[in-house]
């Protein structure tokens, strides 16, 4: 009879853990990596630059992309730490976002706004 209760007792125990890390990873999109030392974050940190600049190289017209850039490492929270292949799928969904359709680009009021920040870069007013 004890065994019973027992048994009964670490179902219970095991459902509610496997119903709390279901809802862990789907509240964040995805599981993050586990702790991680300063130096693991500085490495995966640098894996997040190095995808992000890949993702970008793939638009062949991407001025639009220069705002896309990694937070600043100080900024992450833990929860923002995930695998360098979630990065990447967020990375190219963010870019895919951002880039405007090719009929678009060459309109005449992209044209004209294009202009207009190209002065003001180079300081014409």
């Amino acid at each position: 009879m004890e065994s019973k209760k027992t048994y009964k007792l670490f179902t219970i125990v095991f459902a509610l853990a496997c119903i709390l890390l279901i809802f862990f990873i789907t509240k964040n999109g995805a599981a993050p990596v586990a702790v991680l030392s300063q130096q693991e974050k500085e490495e995966l940190y640098q894996q997040y630059l190095e995808i992000l600049e890949e993702v970008k190289a793939t638009v062949t017209w991407g001025d639009g992309l220069e705002g896309i850039e990694v937070a600043p490492i100080d900024s992450f929270e833990e929860e923002d730490w995930v695998t360098p292949e979630v990065f990447k799928q967020r990375a190219i969904d963010r870019v895919q976002a951002s880039v405007v359709d090719e009929e678009d680009w060459f309109s005449l009021e992209a044209l004209k706004l294009r202009v207009i920040d190209m002065m003001e870069k180079i300081g014409f007013s």
